[in-house]
């Protein structure tokens, strides 16, 4: 029931009991409280005026602490609502910002990557897929353990944040040691001066990696940049760039591969 209909239920109500009562009993109650005749007739004339007195005054205090509850009442829907629109906000930043780097989960990816393509592929524009892979990540996570892992994955990430910046670039991480860099407009060549100046700060930071034959934490790219076809969708097209990073591993890694 609707907060302020049942608190105007609950008013009328004690207005009608308080009535009834005074109606029932004011009379007995003023007969034994007042035997002489004169005092009597005289309380009988203002008894009206002091029921419209007494009751006002109930009425004021009933209705003075409904207002309360109800202005309480809104106080906490209110809060309510901000904390259930906070928790949407942080669930919605989960659902399309990796935790732990910072970066676009896979399903922020998927979403503007199909619209990047099917942009491309309209206006023949040129689309770029980088699928990266941290070598030998797994013998470093067995060696020095999944927080200094972490740690890799955090600087990683905030290093391809800072190469791959341009509005409209999408820098994700795929899953694990993977990430995924999309870019809109962007030439082999320009491509290419990215990915030496991502590996150049990837250097400078000196991530030991004895486990690795290069000692130090490198990665593979696989790269497909063109033109997407009329018959190519966008799972074929990523699959070419999945296909080119496995092509760097076999190369031996540490390397770009088209």
């Amino acid at each position: 029931m609707n907060i302020k209909l049942k608190e105007s239920l609950k008013i009328v109500g004690y207005y009608m009991f308080f009535s009834f009562v005074w109606i029932l009993f004011s009379d007995k109650l003023l007969f034994l409280l007042v035997q002489d005749p004169e005092s009597h007739r005289i309380l009988q004339t203002y008894k009206g005026s002091f029921f419209i007195l007494l009751t006002s005054f109930i009425l004021f205090k009933l209705i003075q602490n409904s207002y309360s509850k109800i202005e309480s009442l809104d106080r906490q829907l209110k809060n309510t609502l901000a904390e259930l629109e906070y928790n949407q906000r942080e669930l919605e930043k989960l659902a399309y910002v990796d935790y732990l780097t910072g970066l676009a989960t896979r399903r922020l990816l998927d979403e503007k990557y199909v619209l990047l393509f099917e942009s491309a592929k309209r206006s023949n524009g040129v689309l770029t897929l980088l699928m990266m892979d941290l070598d030998y990540f797994k013998k470093y996570n067995d060696r020095y353990g999944h927080l200094e892992g972490d740690r890799v994955l955090k600087v990683v990430g905030g290093l391809l944040k800072e190469v791959f910046k341009r509005d409209g670039d999408v820098v994700s991480r795929y899953g694990g040691e993977e990430f995924v860099v999309v870019l809109y407009q962007t030439s082999l060549e320009d491509t290419l001066s990215l990915i030496k100046e991502f590996r150049r700060r990837l250097g400078l930071c000196s991530l030991e990696h004895r486990d690795s034959p290069f000692g130090e934490i490198t990665l593979s790219v696989g790269i497909n940049s063109g033109q997407p076809s009329v018959e190519e969708n966008s799972e074929d097209f990523l699959r070419r760039a999945d296909r080119a990073l496995y092509r760097a591993k076999e190369g031996g890694r540490n390397r770009n591969s088209l």
